[in-house]
């Protein structure tokens, strides 16, 4: 397994021995046994046993449930993630299922659709799964919910030791289709950015999205060359979404648009370069960064986590620009920029080639991280 996972609150590692006691206070609440048989544990020693099983799963099928801490805490709030059915369910054998658990403290705050979604990423993504399912009882409607917002969908109800279940599925495309958001189609020009990702063996937008979004980040050898992602195997935000853009025109999707947006960069929605500003004495430094819009929503693929809610809120100003313009054309705007900038603020006693350089090693801070 590929741990520790982050999202954005919490942190998904192995279940531990030394995670006893919370599996404990998570599995002795009858609250939380309500829809699971009402059968609560009574002592620490079925904890730990349950927790054993966990890890033999572990070491026979590479996948089990997984501990989730909280980061802000650093408390054990309860499991998450994915467990290899090898019994039958619902007609079903050797199948992904997902699921969580959490003491109820906790609930109400989202966590259980966060690690969720963050499970369905591994499945799909590392573990290159074709579909994965869960069932829950007909009357938790908060577990059904979860499900739904995370893309599962009721496909039947099944019987199950004598109790009616939902069972729920979402397969790879309908997970990719409703994480994109974007309109897919196939890979057919004879154009050289479509042929470039034909070469890749990637055969449809969607596909080429989600390739592209895995890349590291980093700068390319040759900015004006799209295809140096592929020879470099990394890109940023420009290239990025140029060469999506790019492969949409050339199968005239000309209402997906590429848009550089000025906005405030800053220790919250950059934490990597919180040290650099700090030495500099800024509270944020002017960035350029490039993103999709399409119809009226905002689309950002420079990383595996990267949504448009990181820059929205730090947004000042956003212009369309064409592919070919994310070379000199961006560099000179974001100066100018830059440049009035500084002349607005007098306090700030750089020169535009000063900050200019400073920003430079922020960009250097965000590689380093990524």
């Amino acid at each position: 397994m590929t741990l520790p996972i982050e999202t954005k609150r919490l942190i998904l590692r192995e279940l531990l021995p030394t995670d006893d006691e919370g599996m404990f206070a998570l599995d002795s609440n009858p609250e939380v046994h309500r829809y699971l048989g009402n059968k609560p544990v009574k002592t620490i020693d079925d904890s730990r046993a349950v927790i054993e099983m966990i890890r033999g799963q572990y070491r026979d099928f590479g996948i089990g449930r997984w501990a989730v801490i909280e980061k802000s805490s650093g408390d054990f709030i309860g499991w998450t993630g994915l467990k290899f059915m090898n019994t039958e369910r619902n007609g079903h054998v050797n199948y992904l299922d997902v699921g969580y658990r959490f003491i109820p403290k906790y609930w109400g705050k989202g966590y259980a659709t966060e690690t969720a979604q963050a499970s369905l990423e591994y499945a799909f993504t590392t573990m290159q799964q074709d579909a994965v399912y869960a069932m829950t009882t007909l009357d938790n409607h908060a577990s059904r919910n979860v499900l739904e917002k995370c893309g599962l969908r009721v496909v039947e109800t099944f019987d199950y030791d004598g109790e009616t279940l939902y069972w729920l599925s979402i397969t790879k495309d309908e997970w990719l289709k409703q994480r994109i958001g974007l309109p897919d189609f196939a890979i057919t020009s004879q154009e050289s950015i479509s042929q470039a990702f034909l070469a890749q063996k990637i055969f449809t937008f969607h596909q080429a999205i989600d390739i592209v979004r895995n890349l590291p980040y980093g700068r390319n050898s040759n900015k004006a060359d799209l295809t140096s992602l592929f020879r470099d195997q990394r890109g940023t935000c420009s290239t990025k979404h140029a060469i999506l853009k790019k492969l949409a025109d050339e199968h005239h999707v000309h209402n997906l648009k590429l848009i550089m947006g000025m906005f405030r960069m800053n220790a919250r929605n950059a934490p990597e370069v919180a040290g650099t500003l700090q030495a500099s004495h800024l509270e944020y430094i002017p960035e350029a960064h490039c993103y999709l819009r399409y119809q009226d929503s905002r689309y950002d693929y420079t990383k595996k986590s990267s949504t448009p809610a990181d820059f929205e809120g730090d947004l000042k100003e956003e212009i369309e620009i064409q592919p070919e313009q994310i070379t000199d054309f961006k560099v000179e705007y974001h100066k100018k920029v830059i440049a009035d900038w500084l002349a607005a603020h007098p306090a700030i006693k750089y020169s535009p080639e000063e900050l200019w350089a400073i920003r430079e090693k922020c960009i250097g801070d965000l590689a380093a991280q990524l």
